[in-house]
C-alpha cells in the first residue's frame, strides 16, 4: 500500500517505533562496545530509512537528519554531538 493511501496515524506511529528502534541501535552498540562507540548521523539516518522502507513506509530523498538527531538527543540525554565532526555523534557513558 502506498505511503499516501496509509492513514495518517499508521504512519506517525511507525515513525515513532522506528526512532526507538534506532535508539536502541545505539544503547546496545554502547553495551556491546567496550570503547565508546562513535556513531556518523548519516548512517544512523540510513538505519532509520531502511527500517522505514522494511516497514513499506516510502520517505521522501533524504532523512530530517536535524530532527532525527533532537530525537536521539531527547531519548538519550548523555549522547553528545562531536565538536567539528562533520555529522559524527558521540555516546558518552
Amino acid at each position: 500500500m502506498p505511503e499516501n493511501t496509509k492513514p495518517k496515524k499508521y504512519v506517525e506511529t511507525t515513525r515513532k517505533i522506528t526512532f526507538d528502534e534506532v535508539a536502541m541501535y545505539i544503547e546496545e552498540a554502547r553495551i556491546v562496545d567496550s570503547t565508546t562507540p562513535i556513531f556518523k548521523l548519516g548512517d544512523l539516518a540510513d538505519v532509520y530509512r531502511s527500517r522505514m522502507g522494511q516497514l513499506r513506509i516510502k520517505l521522501g530523498a533524504r532523512v530530517n537528519t536535524t530532527r532525527l538527531k533532537k530525537i536521539l538527543f531527547s531519548q538519550i540525554p548523555d549522547l553528545q554531538a562531536q565538536a567539528g565532526g562533520g555529522g559524527r555523534l558521540s555516546c558518552i557513558i
